[in-house]
């Protein structure tokens, strides 16, 4: 069955639609209610409980409190624990009498998006069938409890200090001491927490991009825009910088030169580590985005690689199959198994940096076996719907891929959250890769974006 509202991540897009008004925000809160009394997998402990955090953005505090007003109507208590980084939300949610989280954010999107993620009890996204349901139930009459069962609410201050003492405890034996770091929390939900951590590190920290003021979110920082990140290592010096998105829960970073490292460059440095420190790892899971450098890396270190389709809980749903511990995208949403269900920007730091540590050299250095392949990825604005499945568009990708070269990948999909279509083409030559790109979006009827 399609569904009309839950894309790769959740539910997002401009806030002016109508799926995130309020009023339809309140109708999710009461639809979700009611999946969760027939969830098997869920222990309902008297009235059910849901967690909610939040981004900066101006409009995240009123779909929290429409979102609020739907489970409360309906007889669920709710726990706020305010501006807090998506991952935190997932930790908060597996260690506590939680049936749910909820994070109110629109993660590396503009600041004019806003969105609805979820996480089930145990700290993971929910499966393709529960949000099928939901939107099931949206169908149904809009009606409220008695009185006398509304949810109760309460404001939870303290997840943040929790959640980075379990960050830190992940490498217990972790020092920072004489790193430089430059850090881009994207004006977002992680500019006071991430600072101050490294800090308590030992690092000798930089923040940019830490002053959000609910319309700066993702506005030119973040790993999104990591230009201004990779200047300021430069012009500071430092051994390395790193960028989150607005809500935390991807990364990539920057080495001593300036260099970006994405989620497949990251991915390697934590596979190779953990195989040289001995750590169980079979293999990796990637998606058809990534990379082949990497594929051909892992295989140089006898390591297994599994493409998944895009977005993380389909990476985790290889991983779980797989029993393997590790994969990730190439936009830095990485997922830690061992250490947590949901893709985890600054667990993902925190090892990259303790493979540093541990092998005693540079962030370059630690990725130098790592040769990417050329690359590109244009986002492509659409309007209304776009037929992947035509014949003459898969003709034309076909033709595109055999005057490209045997080893030549073209990648075409609609974003799940954005009203764009991403196109990948991975070959022998960049210029090659432009001129075929080119080529190939006016085939295709769409407007080359400059």
């Amino acid at each position: 069955m399609n569904k009309q509202y839950f894309g790769t991540d959740g539910i997002r897009g401009s806030i002016n639609l109508p799926h995130l008004q309020p009023e339809f925000i309140i109708r999710l809160g009461c639809a979700i209610a009611q999946i969760l009394s027939y969830e098997p997998n869920i222990s309902i402990k008297n009235r059910p409980i849901v967690l909610i955090g939040r981004d900066p953005r101006t409009s995240s505090i009123i779909l929290e409190t429409a979102l609020s007003t739907g489970l409360l109507a309906s007889g669920v208590d709710v726990g706020l624990l305010g501006i807090v980084p998506t991952p935190a939300v997932a930790y908060a949610t597996a260690h506590s009498d939680a049936q749910l989280g909820v994070v109110v954010t629109a993660s590396h999107n503009p600041y004019c998006d806003n969105g609805i993620k979820l996480f089930m009890s145990d700290g993971s996204k929910p499966s393709e069938a529960i949000e099928i349901a939901i939107e099931q139930q949206l169908k149904q009459p809009f009606c409220l409890n008695q009185q006398d069962k509304f949810g109760i609410f309460q404001t939870q201050n303290d997840i943040a200090e929790f959640y980075k003492d379990f960050c830190k405890g992940t490498v217990s034996h972790l020092s920072l001491k004489g790193l430089s770091i430059v850090i881009d929390c994207a004006n977002g939900a992680t500019s006071s927490i991430v600072p101050d951590l490294f800090t308590e590190l030992g690092a000798e920290v930089t923040a940019i991009a830490a002053n959000p003021d609910g319309i700066n979110i993702n506005q030119n920082c973040g790993s999104t825009s990591p230009q201004r990140l990779q200047k300021e290592v430069l012009e500071k010096q430092a051994d390395l910088g790193i960028a989150f998105d607005g809500d935390g829960d991807r990364l990539v970073m920057v080495d001593q030169n300036g260099q970006l490292l994405d989620g497949d460059a990251l991915l390697y440095i934590i596979a190779s580590h953990r195989q040289a420190s001995k750590r169980p790892i079979q293999g990796v899971v990637g998606t058809i985005m990534s990379n082949s450098g990497l594929e051909q890396a892992l295989k140089q270190l006898k390591l297994q690689f599994q493409r998944a389709s895009v977005g993380d809980h389909h990476v985790y749903q290889q991983l779980q199959e797989k029993n393997w511990m590790l994969g990730g995208e190439p936009s830095g949403h990485i997922i830690l198994r061992d250490k947590s269900k949901t893709g985890d920007g600054i667990l993902v730091a925190l090892e990259v940096l303790e493979a540093m540590q541990q092998m005693g050299c540079s962030l370059e250095k630690r990725c130098e076996a790592y040769q990417k392949k050329p690359q590109i990825l244009i986002n492509i604005p659409i309007q209304g719907t776009f037929d992947l499945n035509d014949p003459i568009l898969q003709d034309r990708i076909a033709k595109a891929e055999q005057q490209l070269g045997a080893d030549a990948r073209i990648v075409i999909r609609l974003s799940g959250t954005e009203s764009v279509v991403r196109l990948m083409l991975e070959g022998a030559d960049q210029q090659e890769l432009h001129t075929a790109a080119e080529s190939l979006i006016c085939l295709l009827g769409l407007a080359y974006p400059h």
